[in-house]
């Protein structure tokens, strides 16, 4: 008669899960995983587990053993208890975040916020199908990109995120000649020498160094005068009042013996 036995498995040594009132779905599931792994009795449970809690979770739970130190707490109602605590409004949370989500960068870079949204949901609900995801990452992206990919129908959100990519890389490429062609048109422009430019709507360029030099003729100009007229000669032609007078006495008076 064969002998059988069954040879004992040594698991590798897993370090408990702590709870910091982040998650307390995937921290129950974890904590059944564990304690289904290495066999911890169901009425250690609940102990197993508190003493693990840290930050405001094991502030929380001061204050709850307190009001409940009549009674051992099973693990059902510390779950119970966790959940309406800490889990109440994620998945309303969760879930607004997955509706408001759009595109604002490139493609990869809105499917991992995508991602991050749509399995913070699935936590709460597995009941979402592939239709409400594919359909919310499609609206989510840029116009010119959902155009085009929006006919393939895609039925998962990889393959909407391969169709996205693919359909941003031609976009990019259709993009680079144009504007290899502008910079080149602008950098012709940069050193060309216009000799006559034509006046605009607001007049003609003015001249800023015929400016600079007329500004500099009319202050020669205002200090000639002043000279002159502190020393009393004529402003035209720089001689004294008093020959001025008598050339001009002289003159008339020859004008009229000839007349």
């Amino acid at each position: 008669m064969p002998y059988h036995y069954q040879k004992e498995v040594r698991l590798p040594k897993a370090v408990f899960p702590k709870f910091d009132g982040s998650h307390p779905k995937v921290w129950r599931e974890k904590c059944e995983k564990y304690f289904n792994m290495y066999h911890i009795p169901m009425h250690l449970w609940s102990q197993f587990a508190t003493i693990h809690f840290k930050g405001s979770a094991e502030l929380w739970l001061q204050t709850y053993e307190a009001q409940h130190s009549d009674s051992d707490i099973s693990c059902a109602e510390l779950c119970i208890a966790v959940e309406s605590k800490f889990g109440k409004d994620l998945y309303h949370n969760a879930m607004h975040d997955l509706l408001q989500i759009k595109q604002i960068a490139d493609v990869q870079e809105y499917y991992d916020r995508f991602q991050n949204a749509m399995h913070k949901v699935l936590v709460h609900n597995k009941s979402l199908d592939d239709v409400f995801f594919v359909s919310k990452f499609m609206q989510g992206l840029n116009p010119d990109i959902r155009s085009a990919i929006i006919l393939h129908k895609p039925r998962t959100v990889d393959v909407a995120l391969s169709l996205a990519l693919m359909q941003a890389s031609v976009l990019e490429s259709l993009a680079k000649p144009f504007f290899k062609r502008q910079n080149r048109d602008f950098n012709r422009a940069q050193g060309r020498q216009f000799s006559n430019p034509q006046p605009g709507i607001m007049g003609p360029i003015p001249n800023h160094a015929g400016d600079e030099a007329k500004t500099k003729w009319d202050d020669k100009l205002a200090a000639l005068r002043t000279q002159r007229r502190a020393q009393g000669l004529c402003m035209k032609c720089g001689e004294k009042w008093g020959k001025i007078t008598s050339a001009l006495t002289r003159w008339h008076y020859m004008l009229w013996k000839n007349s």
